[in-house]
């Protein structure tokens, strides 16, 4: 499939899967919108991306 300059929605962006999904379409070229709740105990691995985000 090709993601190259395509917008993709992810929900619950924060959680393993689907944080390892945006930053897996992030590097095929996709423009990835998250929404999450950003409940603290959850997303921890995913702090270190939050900087590349607008």
């Amino acid at each position: 499939m090709k993601f190259k300059n395509k917008d993709v929605l992810i929900t619950g962006g924060l959680g393993f899967i689907e944080a390892n999904l945006a930053i897996k379409l992030v590097g095929l070229g996709a423009n990835v919108i998250i929404i999450d709740r950003v409940i603290s105990a959850y997303g921890r691995g995913f702090k270190k991306y939050l900087h590349e985000i607008d």
